[in-house]
């Protein structure tokens, strides 16, 4: 349930970051703000993999990754109209947010006893948020225009803060291995190919 009610709060929200920065500034600043997420989940990523070394606490990471989540939407409501300006702030923190988040996600998965039945009910869930959510930003972003979006980031955040309450708590018992998980990526080929979906 967490886990799709985080997908339903970013599907009203993520698919209209760049544009937004776009309707209050240029295509230059939508791009930069990608290409700075993108750098940036891979170091969250890659970051959380090494302090879980010397703390296991793996729920701990889940939650921060949405708190983060939550603190760039409330930044992009605080900033408003210059959240342009902030680009690289905004990159930074949402790129931290969805690093710590998949991969705190990767492992609590992991620990899921039955994966297909969780991918069978997230797969008819996910329907649901695909089909509503559109329809969900279109009429608001229509009615309310430019005030929309800050409904839209008001209402992902509060979706979030639920989100944080319902995760169920797990640790990780293995050490961080940074060359191991490229190794297990090439030469696991259910698991690449799974990976390469989702991407």
């Amino acid at each position: 349930m967490s886990s799709w009610l985080f997908g339903l709060a970013n599907s009203l929200s993520s698919p209209l970051l760049s544009l937004y920065i776009y309707v209050t500034s240029s295509i230059y600043y939508s791009i930069y703000f990608i290409l700075y997420t993108s750098i940036f989940i891979l170091i969250g990523y890659i970051l959380i993999g090494y302090i879980i070394n010397v703390y296991n606490k793996i729920i701990t990471f889940y939650k921060i990754g949405i708190g983060l989540y939550i603190l760039f939407y409330l930044l992009l409501l605080l900033l408003n109209n210059n959240a342009y300006k902030y680009t690289l702030l905004l990159g930074i923190i949402y790129g931290i947010a969805q690093g710590y988040y998949w991969f705190a996600w990767d492992v609590i998965f992991h620990k899921v006893q039955n994966k297909l039945s969780f991918f069978n009910k997230s797969s008819y869930l996910g329907v649901i948020s695909s089909l509503l959510s559109p329809l969900v930003y279109g009429s608001i972003l229509s009615v309310f225009h430019k005030f929309g979006y800050a409904i839209l980031f008001s209402i992902t955040s509060m979706i979030l803060v639920f989100v944080i309450l319902l995760v169920e708590s797990t640790d990780v018992e293995s050490k961080f291995d940074l060359k191991k998980s490229f190794t297990i990526f090439i030469e696991n080929e259910p698991y690449k190919y799974i990976m390469f979906c989702q991407i």
